[in-house]
């Protein structure tokens, strides 16, 4: 006489239960790193974006030679401007904070006097 089981083995629903704990704490972690890497990409636009702006307004104002440090969201930036034969040279220095510490971005640039 044969026996016929069905149904799961309380063993098999503790495997089922500990493989899912898993998955979800992987699940977890990574999202964490996620949100780390989205608000470091987002300082890193703002200080590219603090970077064109400076260099735009150094396209609109005349050729001279200038400095200055400012501060906004949380960036820093301090930049100055020296004027060769035909042309002006920014250079900027953008410093921002994350979750890994302190980071410094360096932007280069030149503009033709006219």
């Amino acid at each position: 006489m044969a026996s016929i089981h069905r149904g799961l083995t309380l063993v098999e629903v503790m495997i089922a239960i500990l493989v899912f704990a898993i998955g979800a704490l992987g699940l977890a972690a990574t999202s964490g790193a996620v949100v780390r890497q989205l608000v470091s990409s987002e300082q890193r636009t703002r200080a590219a974006q603090i970077a064109a702006t400076r260099l735009e307004k150094l396209n609109a104002s005349p050729c001279s030679s200038s400095s200055s440090l400012e501060s906004s969201w949380g960036i820093t930036s301090s930049w100055s401007t020296s004027v060769g034969i035909s042309r002006v040279a920014l250079e900027q220095a953008l410093t921002r904070r994350d979750s890994k510490g302190v980071h410094s971005d360096t932007f280069l640039a030149a503009a033709p006097c006219e």
